[in-house]
């Protein structure tokens, strides 16, 4: 009988979760807007404190 059947038995496709990690890194564009706000975070921040660090000019 299982040979009588013409059609196939397919089974139903679950939709799996995807990780908010993964939907994070397929976006490269993202990703590219991210580094260029970081680093230019991270070098003001370090320039502000080698500015501040600086011993004030004697007069």
């Amino acid at each position: 009988m299982s040979g009588t059947h013409s059609e196939k038995h397919v089974p139903q496709e679950r939709e799996e979760h995807v990780p908010l990690g993964q939907i994070a890194f397929d976006q490269i564009f993202l990703l590219f807007l991210l580094s260029l706000v970081l680093s230019f975070i991270l070098y003001n921040a370090w320039g502000l404190m080698e500015l501040l660090n600086v011993p004030v000019a004697p007069y």
